[in-house]
């Protein structure tokens, strides 16, 4: 099984018991006013369409042996979404970066020089960009901030 989708799964698990916002592997449908993290998710917006969740390359480790290691690098996307009921931009765009600042400090804790966030083989997890999109909609002003998480894993 891929790291990126235990990766995931993990995520969802971890950032769902400590965040301030509703955790979900990708976008819940029927979003309202709230503030909202889904997991695997690179654009809010195609919740009905296809859509990359992660995405990897694996290869030999140093050895070409036959049952040797093989190492796993890759890239993670997670959406951070507030809607607001109101025209406050700025506080949709406070609440996506609040949520980014506790997605990092939960990610911080679970480091380890191995198996982080209890995924065999990850020994390597760390923001890697985040782009900011903001609207006015008829649901009120809406932010969502697109974070990826670059990943190193040997499986």
């Amino acid at each position: 099984m891929s790291t990126g989708y235990r990766l995931l799964q993990a995520m969802v698990e971890r950032f769902g018991a400590r965040l301030d916002a509703s955790v979900s592997m990708g976008m819940p449908t029927g979003i309202e006013s709230g503030d909202y993290l889904g997991v695997g998710v690179t654009d809010p917006e195609a919740a009905g369409r296809p859509a990359s969740a992660y995405n990897s390359s694996i290869e030999w480790s140093t050895s070409i042996a036959p049952d040797g290691p093989f190492d796993e690098v890759g890239e993670v996307s997670l959406a951070a979404v507030s809607v607001r009921g109101d025209d406050e931009l700025d506080q949709a765009i406070k609440a996506v970066h609040d949520i980014f600042d506790q997605v990092v400090a939960v990610t911080r804790e679970q480091w380890a020089d191995h198996d982080m966030f209890g995924v065999p083989g990850l020994w390597d997890l760390k923001p890697s960009g985040a782009e900011l999109n903001t609207a006015q909609l008829d649901i009120g002003a809406t932010a969502y901030l697109l974070i990826r998480f670059s990943f190193q894993a040997q499986i």
